[in-house]
Parts: C-alpha cells; structure tokens; sequence
C-alpha cells in the first residue's frame, strides 16, 4: 500500500490539515514531527500531541464515527510523509494480520500519550511546559530522526523551531512563548538563534522542566 503512497514534504509551520476540513487521506509519518491537535466540540479547548516517524495522521479516519472536521494537523519541524486514501486503508484493516495489530498497538500507545498530556497541562506552568518541550524535541530528533533541511544537519543540541511554531504547540501566542525562551537563556539553559533553539545545558533545562519532562513513547 504504501508502495503507491503519495510523499508530501511540509516546511516547518505547514499545514496537512485545517481546522473544518475533512480529510480523505491518511498520512504515515516517515519523518520529522507532525502536532496533532483535536478541537473540542464547543471549540473551547484542544489538545495537541506530537506525531513523529511511524506515526499515523489522523488516527480518527480509520474509525467511522470520526469527527475529522475538528482535527489540525501541522509540521512542527521540516517533515516528510506518505499519504493513503483512508477508505481503502480501512478496508484493508478490516482483514485483519499484521497491519492491523499495528494500528491496534499505536492506538493504545497514543491513548495513552494523550493522557500524561493532559495531565501535564494541568500540573505545569507555562515555562516548565517550554523547557519540557524543548528537550522532548531533542530527543525526538536524535539520533535516527534527525532533520536534514536545506543541505544542512542539525546537531544534538540544536532544535530546529520558530518562537511561532513553540508557541502554537504550547497553545499561547508567540509574545508569552518568547518571554518564557528569554527566561531559560537568562538562567543559563539556552541561546536562541534564528529560527532554532540551543541548548546549552540538558541537565539543568531537565531540573527546571521538572516533572512536566519525561520520555517519549509514541
């Protein structure tokens, strides 16, 4: 299936899917990171997770009685994925083996990544969730996942992110995002550059991120 895929690179702030579209694709995430964020129903409120390599956008599709409409997805960082028709995906699903047991074993994986999610926006404050997204993007990017963009790669310490892309992930504007990136290099954590982020000091971003910082899982 994914021999026939249709690939699609997406810049760093790009959309794949707009709040009130419905989409009839379903993307594999082949690299890079993808924030996935679901509109409540009264549009007050959204939670955001983040997709990356393997990851497959959006999950919803594949269930009929999806609400597709409220979903947005964006590239946080350069990505590149692989895009399916959701019909003909889900008709394969339905014949069970491996691929369905794989579909089965990311929902839960994510289900359960959504919620330590929500659980840390409710426990953190704002400069814990920056300094926590910070090093999680990190480690997302290395080493097997890190981004070559433009002829160039990125090193370890360097988080290739925008004040305007951390600040839609953190679900505020880009004012606030950039108090709280001008705090963490005050206190010695990072240096900001153009479009990217250094950190200079993991262990102490990690000791200010506090609980709100944990490993990846999905």
């Amino acid at each position: 299936m994914l021999e026939a895929a249709q690939p699609l690179e997406l810049p760093a702030g790009t959309h794949l899917i707009q709040t009130g579209e419905v989409p009839s694709q379903v993307s594999f995430v082949e690299s890079g990171l993808l924030a996935v964020s679901e509109v409540s129903e009264h549009g007050t409120g959204r939670i955001t997770v983040l997709a990356g390599p393997e990851a497959i956008v959006p999950i919803g599709l594949l269930s009929e009685s999806a609400e597709p409409d409220r979903v947005e997805v964006w590239a946080m960082v350069y990505s590149r994925v692989l895009r399916v028709d959701a019909n003909s995906l889900r008709s394969r699903l339905a014949e069970g083996g491996p691929l369905d047991t794989a579909v089965r074993d990311y929902l839960i994986r994510l289900c359960q990544r959504l919620g330590a999610d929500l659980q840390i926006n409710k426990d953190f404050n704002l400069l814990q969730r920056t300094a926590a997204t910070l090093l999680e993007l990190a480690e997302r990017l290395q080493p097997e996942y890190r981004l070559v963009e433009e002829g160039r790669v990125y090193p370890a310490s360097i988080v290739p992110i925008s004040h305007d892309v951390l600040a839609r992930r953190l679900g505020t504007v880009r004012e606030v995002a950039t108090e709280s990136l001008g705090q963490l290099r005050e206190e010695g954590y990072i240096e900001t550059l153009y479009r990217r982020v250094e950190i200079e000091d993991p262990e102490g971003l990690q000791a200010r991120a506090g609980g709100a910082y944990r490993q990846f899982s999905c």
